[in-house]
């Protein structure tokens, strides 16, 4: 029988929500700070941040199919020193400062959003995560020209078209990896192994190991997500910060390489 998760529980009441809302709009704060939290984040996530033997920066708003793209980037390229997963902005700043190879992973607001608030509900509504939303994307509208955006359509698609826009946007001599059955399961086993190290899930909540009566119940939290967005959007804080998000999505996405700007768009958040 699986075990119980944060997905199969309602949000706590909005009071007991208060001190991880204020910690974590304190967090994003600190994360627009580049010289202040960049360092902090060396000390306290090594593993994570920007440094001096960075390779490559992969980075988006959470939700944003970081932990896959980490999984292909590390299946493809095995050895790569790689800076992802701080879900800040200040990481494709410095990349871009460095002139390093940096993937925006970009991801429309409505769903990211949705997606937060199915994954993490007792820290996220609508208010902040758009808040959050709009926090990380302007801060990179002035490093878009020097990073890879990489639209969620693509990040979830084929692989290899990703590779292929990273090696051509940076000129690297990188092997474009041979692609196939075997290679994307090696891909989600990084991704389930670095899920159970790192949270300590046997498997992210996407994995294809998930049964059909898992998916089936966060099909059914996941369309509740995003009844929700469309309902707080109806007032006029959300619905102003949504717009902003929307806006700023939209600037940000016209930037990725036409290869990679796919037409379909997201139904339900994942």
């Amino acid at each position: 029988m699986p075990s119980c998760s944060a997905l199969d529980r309602p949000a706590p009441p909005r009071a007991l929500r208060a001190w991880p809302r204020l910690r974590r709009r304190l967090r994003n704060q600190l994360a627009e700070a580049d010289r202040l939290y960049l360092p902090l984040a060396r000390l306290a996530r090594p593993a994570h941040a920007v440094g001096p033997d960075t390779q490559l920066v992969v980075e988006g708003f959470p939700r944003s199919a970081n932990s896959w793209i980490e999984g292909c980037v590390r299946e493809a390229w095995p050895g790569l020193r790689v800076a992802q997963h701080l879900h800040a902005a200040a990481s494709l700043r410095a990349a871009a400062r460095r002139g390093l190879p940096a993937m925006l992973l970009l991801r429309a607001p409505d769903a990211a959003v949705a997606s937060l608030l199915l994954r993490e509900p007792a820290v996220y509504d609508p208010s902040l995560g758009f808040e959050e939303y709009v926090r990380f994307h302007a801060g990179l509208t002035g490093a878009v020209d020097r990073l890879l955006v990489v639209p969620f359509e693509a990040a979830t698609g084929p692989f290899p078209a990703v590779a292929q826009a990273l090696v051509a946007r940076f000129a690297l001599d990188w092997p474009a990896p041979a692609w196939d059955a075997a290679r994307e399961a090696g891909a989600w086993a990084h991704v389930d192994r670095l899920t159970r190290d790192r949270v300590g899930r046997a498997h992210v909540s996407y994995s294809p190991a998930q049964d059909e009566a898992a998916r089936a119940r966060r099909r059914r939290r996941a369309e509740a997500a995003a009844m929700a967005v469309a309902l707080a959007a109806r007032t006029p804080r959300v619905a102003a910060l949504q717009a902003q998000a929307r806006d700023l999505h939209a600037i940000l996405r016209a930037h990725a390489p036409a290869a990679l700007r796919a037409t379909a768009s997201e139904s339900v958040p994942a």
